[in-house]
């Protein structure tokens, strides 16, 4: 097979991609995120290379912008260039909670000693910044909240360093326990999260899983303190995903785009 090699664009070369732009503001129009994009390919285009920027760090990559532009002014080629190589570190999703660990925090949990679990999950659709999650992970660890998170969630929140330079990932311990922070794998991985709380029920309480829905389920809302937020929801599949986790008592927030 031919030898593949991926050349990125430099920051330099964004001023001559973007002498085709006519500000029409298409590409604004069509931004589910309401972006300013119009304007910040015009500044890009006399050489102010920053609004581009902070369009970027809001971006959720769905790609309409350069759908709809009629000079087919490559708009996310552009933004990649002007973001920078910045790396991160992401704790790897650890896959599904073990009972050893639902019967070391279950009573803690029903009694209150750990006010409760928050899943952090849904798509990067987020009202502002990336770094909102990490904002909201932190805080209920600080708090002493058992922290799962998922898919883009789970990356969003490794994409913000502290004045250290080290992520949340970094800070805070991998334990599903009072102020952890742990990565449970990709966006169909959330079946972990629901399975850790059946297990708190049935492992605790020794309620029976099979035929005992409702009776697992009002355990849960009642007794375990879940709760969901898909900050960034967008997707069918994370709106269904939200629904199942209220079926089985768990409420869950929706970000106010994917409201």
């Amino acid at each position: 097979a031919p030898k593949r090699s991926k050349v990125l664009t430099k920051p330099e070369e964004v001023p001559e991609l973007a002498k085709d732009h006519r500000l029409c503001n298409m590409c604004s129009q069509v931004c589910p995120n309401l972006l300013p994009v119009g304007d910040a390919i015009e500044a890009a285009k006399n050489g102010n290379l920053e609004p581009l920027a902070e369009v970027f760090s809001k971006c959720i990559g769905c790609g309409k912008c350069e759908q709809e532009c009629p000079r087919n002014v490559p708009i996310f080629k552009m933004m990649q260039a002007v973001a920078g190589s910045e790396t991160w570190k992401v704790r790897a999703g650890r896959g599904p909670i073990m009972d050893t660990e639902i019967r070391k925090v279950g009573a803690p949990l029903v009694l209150g000693t750990i006010p409760g679990i928050i899943a952090i999950v849904g798509c990067s659709n987020f009202p502002e910044e990336i770094s909102e999650v990490a904002d909201i992970a932190e805080e209920f660890a600080k708090r002493k909240y058992i922290v799962v998170l998922s898919g883009c969630s789970a990356m969003a929140a490794g994409m913000k360093k502290d004045k250290d330079g080290k992520t949340l990932y970094e800070k805070y311990r991998p334990d599903f326990d009072a102020g952890g922070i742990l990565n449970v794998g990709s966006c169909v991985a959330n079946a972990h999260i629901t399975g850790a709380a059946m297990k708190v029920a049935n492992i605790f309480a020794t309620l029976p899983l099979r035929g005992n829905y409702e009776v697992i389920a009002d355990y849960i809302l009642n007794r375990v303190g879940a709760c969901g937020l898909a900050w960034g929801a967008m997707s069918q599949k994370a709106a269904s995903i939200a629904t199942g986790c209220n079926r089985l008592g768990i409420p869950v927030v929706l970000g106010p785009h994917g409201a």
